[in-house]
């Protein structure tokens, strides 16, 4: 059977029969293409603590999400200019509707072409158009990207305490020029862009990765290699949280599959008629729905079928045979 040497960053090795990655999406920082170097103060959002950092400054944003939206809101109440910049304006959603928390709203019984328009009707209620904030609007669909969710960046935006700006045309100094040729001096600038998908301590090979979205089946495996386990890469509305309980049960399941078959639990997954991920954004319901499709009895009864199919020398094999130890290192 394959297994794992992992190598960690004291000096010490251990061999495991296999290793389930959580190491998360929000710590490696992604930082703004600027055309030319800002002179001021730069921070990014994962190192914004508190409003004392703002306090009577003149603060330039880069973003569009939820952190940027936070972090201006911020703004708005101590530092002495705060502007937003983006390239395309969000759709904005608010925390909860007719007293309901966003998470917990439910729309029965409809039809999924139908839920693009009924959301875009939810947010009209609740906001009106983009143009009272002096925004564009979206050119995209509600949950095309992650909602951004804030009841606040409206009503600051309608009182001027935190003007938009899109795109980036120069920086001179502390100056920046935006594409409708106004400019501010500025003390500080927040990059709130976001998080890069990494996983360092895996070999290039194990690396599938484009922009967010991490190549695996089933949100968890590769077809080709067994005991390779990935949990919460996925950028989930409403949060990861109460899905982690659930999904750990899954890949215990697939651990199980595993050992009983011999088999790559991405390969039955992928005779489940699983794709490849094409996206890293999911809803809760998305997930949940998945999860009940593939229960250990579902999965137990394809590995089952596969097996005089695939014998132990015949499995399909990935760049390293994954029935031969394979080495990682964890920092």
């Amino acid at each position: 059977a394959n297994s794992w040497n992992v190598s960690f960053d004291n000096g010490n090795q251990e061999i495991y029969k296999g290793v389930i990655i959580c190491n998360g999406h929000h710590w490696d920082k992604k930082h703004p293409d600027l055309p030319n170097q800002f002179t001021g103060e730069y921070l990014h959002a994962k190192d914004y603590k508190d409003p004392s950092q703002l306090k009577n400054k003149k603060v330039l944003i880069i973003g569009s999400g939820n952190s940027a939206a936070d972090i201006a809101c911020e703004c708005a109440r101590v530092a002495d200019l705060s502007v937003l910049n983006f390239n395309s304006s969000p759709w904005i959603f608010p925390k909860s509707f007719m007293g309901i928390p966003l998470g917990r709203l439910k729309i029965k019984r409809c039809p999924g072409f139908l839920s693009p328009f009924l959301i875009k009707l939810l947010l009209r209620i609740s906001f009106g158009k983009h143009s009272y904030y002096n925004l564009d609007t979206p050119t995209h669909k509600p949950f095309d990207k992650h909602p951004t969710i804030s009841e606040e960046l409206p009503s600051y935006l309608k009182h001027g305490r935190i003007i938009t700006k899109k795109g980036i045309k120069d920086i001179s100094n502390k100056t920046v020029r935006f594409t409708d040729d106004s400019s501010y001096d500025f003390d500080l600038m927040v990059a709130a862009t976001g998080y890069k998908l990494s996983f360092p301590f895996l070999p290039k090979s194990l690396i599938r990765t484009e922009d967010k979205n991490l190549h695996c089946i089933g949100h968890c495996v590769y077809p080709d290699y067994k005991g390779l386990f990935f949990m919460g890469w996925q950028q989930i509305r409403g949060g990861v949280g109460s899905l982690a309980s659930a999904f750990s049960k899954v890949i215990v399941d697939l651990i199980i599959v595993e050992e009983k078959s011999g088999l790559p639990a991405g390969l039955v997954l992928q005779a489940m008629n699983n794709k490849i991920s094409s996206t890293h954004l999911y809803g809760a319901k998305d997930i949940y729905s998945w999860i009940r499709k593939h229960n250990i009895k579902s999965i137990s009864k394809i590995s089952s079928k596969m097996q005089s199919k695939y014998v132990h020398n015949n499995l399909p094999t990935g760049e390293i045979n994954p029935n031969s130890d394979f080495s990682m290192n964890v920092f």
